[in-house]
């Protein structure tokens, strides 16, 4: 599939220092289907926590301020996107330490 581009990215953002791959029109297809109200830097940090969050998304464009805007986010429990217009997906780099198994 597309997972060595995405991959790709992630590494790409993770050198720049953000952890993280914005994938606008691309959402994952596996998830938990009960999302939360958060923002991205807070989704972010509860994706890196956990060892089988691969990521999230959103419907709509990314929020103009990642620290203080609230969305409504789906964790990701797998790492496979798709396209999708209208969604926007944010691939999550593994904390340090943790590996894909």
């Amino acid at each position: 599939g597309g997972g060595e581009e995405v991959r790709a990215a992630a590494a790409a953002a993770a050198a720049r220092g953000s952890g993280y791959a914005v994938l606008q029109d691309r959402w994952f297809t596996e998830y938990d289907a009960a999302g939360a109200m958060t923002t991205v830097q807070a989704a972010v940090a509860s994706c890196r926590a956990r060892a089988a969050c691969a990521g999230f998304f959103t419907k709509g464009s990314p929020p103009s301020d990642e620290d203080s805007d609230s969305i409504y986010v789906w964790f990701a429990t797998g790492v496979e996107t798709a396209a999708e217009a209208g969604y926007t997906a944010w691939q999550v780099e593994a904390a340090a330490g943790s590996a894909y198994q």
